[in-house]
């Protein structure tokens, strides 16, 4: 029975740092610096997984016209991207994303987002010309295959 309780109350304690850890990252004040529109461009995908031969190689890419994509700076000068599609809103850093500046100008931010889970996501933000082009390449999951993608900001 005691170890019971100990046990019950570890599960308690990760269950709030979990919590408090999330609450932490969703109340980090956060300004928006660009926001864009739904994306088009050109994907490259592989045969395997649930790729077949005939949906193998180029083809073109488009976002459903109601996504959206926000680029943001937090408290702490790290960035984070937002993107909304049909399944919800997505946040690089929450959804185990890692952002790294590599360029940042008056007129243009380049970043990389790094996923542990076989991704790579390249950004480069023009706000003088009010665009991003933004590269991704996946792997180890159900589709390998690259993608350039570009779409206007307000």
């Amino acid at each position: 029975m005691l170890m019971l309780n100990r046990v019950k109350r570890a599960a308690l304690a990760a269950v709030i740092g979990i919590t408090m850890c999330i609450t932490s990252v969703n109340a980090v004040a956060q300004e928006t610096i660009i926001r864009c529109g739904a994306s088009d461009g050109h994907g490259y995908f592989l045969e395997g997984g649930l790729i077949q031969d005939d949906d193998a190689g180029w083809n073109k890419d488009r976002d459903e016209p109601s996504a959206k994509m926000e680029l943001k700076v937090l408290d702490d000068g790290s960035y984070d991207i937002l993107y909304s599609d049909q399944i919800g809103l997505h946040s690089v850093q929450q959804s185990g994303g890692d952002v790294v500046a590599r360029f940042v100008t008056e007129d243009t931010i380049v970043l990389v987002a790094l996923y542990p889970l076989g991704s790579v996501e390249t950004y480069l933000f023009s706000l003088k010309n009010r665009e991003v082009i933004w590269t991704d390449i996946k792997w180890g999951g159900i589709a390998q295959l690259g993608r350039v993608m570009r779409a206007p900001c307000d």
